[in-house]
Parts: C-alpha cells; sequence; structure tokens
C-alpha cells in the first residue's frame, strides 16, 4: 500500500510522526512518499521535499518564501503523477494543502484531511463547503469542527483530539530542572517564543524585556525557553535556560507564555498555566482585520472552545512587556486565579480527552483506502 503525504510546518510533523508510526504498526507493508519534516521522515517518510523551515503564519510572510513552497509543490504534483498513490494524506498547512487536494482530485487520488481547514472557526461557509467537496475524508480533532463540516456536506469522523496520548513519559519537574541546571526552588516561567524566523524576531524582544521586568519584581523565579529552530542566532542572557525539550518545560513551568497554537493546547493538557501573545506584521493583521473581516470574540484556542476567557491572551499592539509581565505576575502571586483555570481546564480536558486518538485515526484512514 502507497500513501502519499504532505505536511508543511512544526505542528503536521509532530501529529504526523505518531500517525505513521501507528499507521506501520497496522499495516506494516505500507509505504509512505510526499513532503515532510524531520519527524515524518524519522516514522518512515520518503520525503522530497520539507517546507518546515518555510513554514509562516500570515497573507505577507510567505512571499518571501514563494519560490521554495511553488518548487515543492511542483515536485508533489509530479509525485502523484508519477506514484499514483492509494491516497494523499494532508495534515495541517492549510494554504498549500488545499491547493495540493484539488490537484489529486483532478488526478482520481483520495483525499483525507487530518487536522483539517480551520475555515469552521474563522472562514466563512462558503469555504467550509469547498472544504467538504474537496476533501474525501475529513478526521476532525474537535466536536464543532467535525459539526461545520457535516453540515455542509462532508464525509467527517471524529475520535477526540489526539495530543494528550503524545504527552505520556515526561520526565518530573525534579528530573527536568536537574537536567537542564534549573533551580528546584525557584518559580519557573516557561518561555515558547514560536519555531519560525518571524515569529522568533517579533516576539523575542517582548520576551526578554517581559523577563526582565518579572526579574525585578517577582522573588524566586527562573526562567527557561523552548529552543527554537534559529535560537543560536539571538544572544540570550545566562539568566534564560535554553531546553530543546519543550514538553518537560511546559510540565515543569510554573506559568508559561509564548506564541498561540499547539504547545497551548498541550499546556491545557498538561494542566499548565499559559499566556498567549502573538505579533504579526502590520500589513497581515489589515488584511484579516479590515478585508478579510475576520472577527472572532477571542484569538486563542482555548478561549474560544470555552466561549470565555480562560486566560488573558496579547495579540499585536496589546503585546507589550508590561502587560505580559502583569499577567504572569497575577498568575504567580495569587492563588485563586489559578484554581479558577484549573477547573476550566479540567473542563475542557474532559471534552477534548476521548482516550488514544491515533490508533482509531489509523484504523479509518486504512478502512477509506483499502481496495
Amino acid at each position: 500500500m502507497k500513501l502519499a503525504v504532505s505536511a508543511g510546518d512544526h505542528s503536521g510533523d509532530i501529529y504526523g510522526e505518531a500517525l505513521l508510526k501507528e499507521l506501520q504498526k497496522q499495516h506494516p507493508d505500507i509505504r509512505f512518499i510526499g513532503m515532510g519534516g524531520v519527524g515524518l521522515q524519522r516514522a518512515g517518510l520518503a520525503a522530497i521535499a520539507n517546507l518546515v523551515p518555510y513554514s509562516t503564519v500570515g497573507f505577507i510572510e510567505p512571499l518571501k518564501y514563494l519560490f521554495p513552497i511553488f518548487a515543492a509543490y511542483k515536485k508533489m504534483v509530479r509525485l502523484l503523477k508519477k506514484e499514483k498513490p492509494h491516497a494523499l494524506l494532508l495534515i495541517d498547512y492549510q494554504g498549500f494543502n488545499m491547493a495540493l487536494a484539488r490537484a489529486a482530485k483532478k488526478l482520481g487520488i483520495k483525499t483525507i484531511y487530518f487536522i483539517a481547514p480551520q475555515e469552521w472557526l474563522w472562514g466563512t461557509e462558503r469555504g467550509a463547503r469547498k472544504v467538504a467537496q474537496t476533501i474525501d475524508l475529513i478526521i476532525a480533532i474537535f466536536e464543532k469542527e467535525g459539526e461545520v463540516y457535516k453540515s455542509v456536506g462532508g464525509n467527517v469522523e471524529y475520535f477526540g483530539h489526539p495530543l494528550p496520548e503524545l504527552l505520556n513519559d515526561l520526565p518530573s519537574r525534579e528530573d527536568f530542572c536537574v537536567k537542564n541546571n534549573v533551580s528546584t526552588q525557584k518559580k519557573i516561567v516557561g518561555i515558547f517564543p514560536g519555531t519560525r524566523k518571524h515569529e522568533i524576531e517579533r516576539h523575542l524582544p517582548i520576551i526578554l524585556e517581559t523577563c526582565a521586568r518579572l526579574e525585578n519584581s517577582v522573588p524566586d523565579v527562573s526562567f527557561a525557553m523552548a529552543h527554537p529552530g534559529m535560537v543560536d542566532r539571538y544572544r540570550i542572557p545566562s539568566s534564560i535556560r535554553v531546553t530543546h525539550d519543550s514538553r518537560g518545560l511546559l510540565k515543569a513551568a510554573s506559568v508559561a507564555m509564548g506564541k498561540p497554537g499547539t504547545v497551548q493546547m498541550e499546556a491545557l493538557f498538561l494542566g499548565t498555566p499559559y499566556i498567549p501573545f502573538y505579533k504579526v506584521s502590520r500589513a497581515t493583521y489589515f488584511i484579516g482585520k479590515r478585508l478579510l473581516k475576520i472577527r472572532l470574540p477571542y484569538y486563542t484556542l482555548v478561549n474560544l472552545l470555552s466561549h470565555k476567557q480562560v486566560v488573558p491572551e496579547f495579540i499585536q499592539d496589546a503585546a507589550t512587556p508590561h502587560a505580559l509581565g502583569l499577567a504572569i505576575q497575577n498568575w504567580l502571586t495569587e492563588g485563586s486565579s489559578a484554581s479558577g483555570l484549573r477547573e476550566d481546564y479540567e473542563s475542557l480536558r474532559r471534552k477534548l480527552d476521548r482516550g488514544p486518538v491515533i490508533p482509531l485515526v489509523a484504523k479509518s484512514i486504512l478502512r477509506a483506502i483499502a481496495p
């Protein structure tokens, strides 16, 4: 059995690695070809392209990477024509993967989407309908996502969120601190600047000033940063430990701050207070807000799924060291806020965590592509 795979960002690589390993376990003679990062390649993907280093968020940000993106797209289309796989598995990475899905459909290749486009969340009914018409099987990771795509005619299966099973076997707080030379006697502020170059460049100055403020205002605090791919290019003060164990850090932290997305969902399942902030270019923000008229009550999934503000979020001009510093200081010093967060987290976890999901997703994919 031959399965083409397409994933182009860090989160897709994480989920994809676990899924491909499970597919291999359930169907040992399956072969994976296509596009993906080091995680997917570890799981057996014969990769002809890797766009993870070029991953961006926004409308303007991808323009500088148009050549490698277009080259990867052409390679993938040629691969589909030559190899004629049983199906194309798309993971996240909406813009590229929807274009590739349309090309696959013209070639008569079945399309399966895991972690589907977020048209169900911030898009339009017309956009959701296009996804449903293009994709043969949508495997939803949120109940609302499944409902929306079903309502516009999509073939949808929903098993729950896959993250909880990927967060097993993490080190204890003490083991993490010893390994990373972090004091066990201090409160740890975990820092997650993002994995994309433009995210690091915009977020790091805010992070460094926020840490300096906290150092002066909160006693017994220490800082540790999840190692983004290009952190070595930047000057990080010695007071901030840099670690490759991002999930261990998230579990050990008293509070964390950083970009929203997969890491914030990991914080939810690990029970760690997480303060999200994000900045994009002014042009991207203007296009989304004014031209596309994207209007959401919140910007982060934890708040959107809870239908209320569970955690404060700081987007664009609101993402200042002063505001972030005050929010983190409150979490570190006010026990009542932390207890309320635990209740909100637990309520959301009960809705999302339905037990092991990846084996069910793998079975669904194999069932869909069986001859």
